[in-house]
């Protein structure tokens, strides 16, 4: 499993194997009081990629500051199984890395 934030984050990078995912998640939940992802939009262009298009919607731990971005994935499968999770704060980037007109 791969878990790329090098398109959503300024810091962003590839997370390659089940642990440095789970490190990545972990550290998350700890930057975050409160989080969440808002699915708009579901797309399937074909077997191999599943776009979300939406936004997190979070309060910061530390600051308590209220945030809300856009927040947009495209999965790649392999044999129905997803494999990598391209993560874009882009709309129309998201939307490219999947094959699909902006």
């Amino acid at each position: 499993m791969e878990w790329d934030t090098t398109r959503l984050l300024p810091d962003g990078r590839v997370h390659a194997g089940r642990d440095d995912v789970l490190a990545y998640w972990r550290d998350i939940a700890e930057r975050w009081e409160s989080l969440r992802i808002e699915a708009d939009e579901w797309l399937s262009p074909n077997d191999e990629f599943v776009v979300m298009l939406g936004r997190l919607v979070g309060v910061a731990a530390q600051s308590g500051v209220a945030v809300e971005g856009d927040w947009h994935r495209v999965w790649q499968l392999m044999d129905a199984v997803p494999y990598r999770c391209g993560n874009f704060s882009d709309r129309d980037e998201a939307l490219a890395a999947a094959g699909l007109p902006a």
